[in-house]
């Protein structure tokens, strides 16, 4: 699944994504260098509404809501 996620303040590299509150290990890209950002998950929603958490090296915490 690819998610479109603006991202105005964060940057570094990404040590853990979450989806629903389930890691992600399948996922890119590794680097979060960009004020948006294409997100390929391996991860299948469910219909709905999800939680996407990414948390990066730098101490950075992007929660996003997404709905399918």
């Amino acid at each position: 699944m690819k998610v479109i996620l603006e991202n105005p303040e964060f940057t570094g590299d990404i040590i853990e994504v979450r989806l629903n509150g389930e890691s992600i290990m399948n996922f890119s890209p590794s680097t979060i260098n960009s004020r948006k950002i294409v997100m390929d998950i391996g991860g299948i929603p469910r219909k709905g509404n999800n939680i996407l958490e990414i948390i990066t090296s730098k101490g950075g915490y992007i929660r996003r809501y997404i709905e399918i």
